[in-house]
């Protein structure tokens, strides 16, 4: 757009009216033909597929405006089916997506050329006021930094003083919340007790001590997150955000989150931690960085929400980008320019006949059972490379040790085993509607 810029002031500045209109009307059908297939400030690109429905100027911006939050991933789902996959959309303002849904892809832009792929300006600024500067929000120098310092707290110490009391303690505490609604018969929302199970383990955030009453913190923590999420495919969500006045609840909810978490740190700091073993709070709290010195009240905050982000909702992010800084080539053979987004979602792959076979969508423990662990490419729900989930193995044993825990005591029955339940759009994947089922105690195993 700035090419031209010059051309139209010198346009309006030497033709008289009657000119400068035709001259005008003739500059918008060269630009509108120019942005006929791919929205304005992206490069055309006829070497990639791309669904139907992109229009002049906008892309594909009022095609994903029409899908229903809650049919987003089966839309991109769709588009890998029909297009294969490997295909783009464009949108003003943000760019080109290349969905790159193959192990060999996903592995080269993660972990291969690691370097050359990063979070990038726009997808910051879309979710600083959830995740401030903290490592899922960070590039280079900053990234690395607390790449470091979170890889010394979750070391073998933790994990086993973790393993051995911290998740037994507050598992205790979601059985004694099961045991009293089969003793009462009454029907509970499991997804939010175990929303509530992952926030405590981190810290002392007092969840399961009233499960059914609402918490503050999280209601804000879960809103910031969806506005956030909204924030991913619209060019313009601060205009709208400004005229329907979500900007001041996303400013209330981060005031509230971050005022919550410096509360909970400076009574730490003023009380000390008298607990027999010490939670991931207390490890970053005690903290030191390559100084010797202990980390802000304001890195430790950060620190907080993008742990707590991710426990709190849901571990899987059904969809991922990153922004390309050099011109590459995957392995595909597929171009990447500098300035174009690459995509991939691991809701698409982990669906895809392609790359699990024909029964891809079958619920088949079996497949894991004596067989070759898939790579990190195959299977990245833990995410690939330098990136990869630092509490991939805390999150398996916290799960297998609730699991066993409940199960051992409890049986569990749907409210409605025939309906699927739906998800909630985010930067994670929560169920919309919780998950409503009847407890049992078990009588035998």
């Amino acid at each position: 757009m700035a090419v031209f810029t010059p051309l139209i002031h010198y346009v309006l500045m030497h033709s008289t009216r009657k000119n400068g209109v035709k001259a005008l009307v003739a500059f918008l059908a060269v630009f509108i033909y120019k942005y006929r297939s791919h929205a304005v400030g992206t490069r055309r690109r006829p070497d990639l597929k791309q669904p139907k429905g992109a229009i002049p100027v906008f892309g594909h911006m009022l095609l994903l405006a029409s899908v229903p939050g809650t049919r987003l991933y089966e839309f991109f789902e769709k588009q890998s089916n029909e297009l294969g996959p490997c295909w783009s959309i464009s949108l003003p303002f943000i760019g080109r997506m290349i969905q790159i849904d193959t192990p060999e892809n996903v592995e080269y832009v993660l972990k291969t050329n690691f370097w050359n792929y990063e979070k990038g300006p726009i997808l910051r600024a879309s979710l600083s006021d959830l995740l401030g500067k903290g490592i899922f929000n960070s590039d280079g120098a900053d990234w690395k930094y607390q790449r470091k310092l979170a890889s010394h707290i979750f070391n073998v110490e933790a994990f086993r003083e973790y393993t051995s009391d911290v998740f037994v303690i507050e598992g205790k505490k979601a059985l004694d919340y099961l045991g009293k609604a089969a003793d009462e018969g009454i029907v509970i929302d499991f997804h939010a007790l175990m929303l509530h199970y992952t926030l405590d383990t981190f810290g002392t955030f007092g969840c399961l001590e009233n499960v059914d009453q609402e918490v503050p913190f999280a209601i804000s923590l879960d809103g910031l997150t969806r506005i956030c999420s909204d924030r991913l495919m619209d060019p313009i969500w601060k205009i709208r955000e400004h005229l329907t006045g979500v900007s001041k609840k996303a400013d209330y909810d981060k005031q509230l989150i971050r005022g919550h978490g410096l509360e909970i740190i400076q009574r730490r700091r003023k009380e000390g931690y008298h607990a027999r073993k010490k939670d991931l709070l207390q490890l970053f709290i005690e903290a030191r960085d390559g100084k010797g010195q202990s980390l802000s009240d304001e890195l430790l905050v950060d620190i907080i929400i993008n742990f707590t982000a991710t426990l709190r909702i849901f571990p899987s992010l059904p969809r991922n980008m990153k922004l390309c800084v050099k011109d590459d080539v995957l392995p595909d053979g597929t171009k990447i320019h500098a300035g174009e987004w690459v995509t991939w979602s691991s809701y698409v792959m982990g669906r895809s006949e392609l790359v699990w076979g024909p029964d891809a969508k079958e619920f088949k423990p079996s497949r894991w059972i004596n067989t070759e662990r898939p790579s990190q490419g195959r299977f990245n729900s833990f995410h690939v490379g330098p990136r990869v989930c630092l509490g991939q193995q805390f999150a398996t044993i916290e799960a297998l040790t609730l699991i066993g825990m409940i199960f051992g005591s409890f049986e569990l029955s749907l409210v409605e085993p025939s309906k699927a339940p739906p998800y909630g759009v985010s930067i994670t994947m929560p169920m919309l509607e919780g998950l409503k089922v009847r407890v049992t105690r078990r009588t035998k195993l």
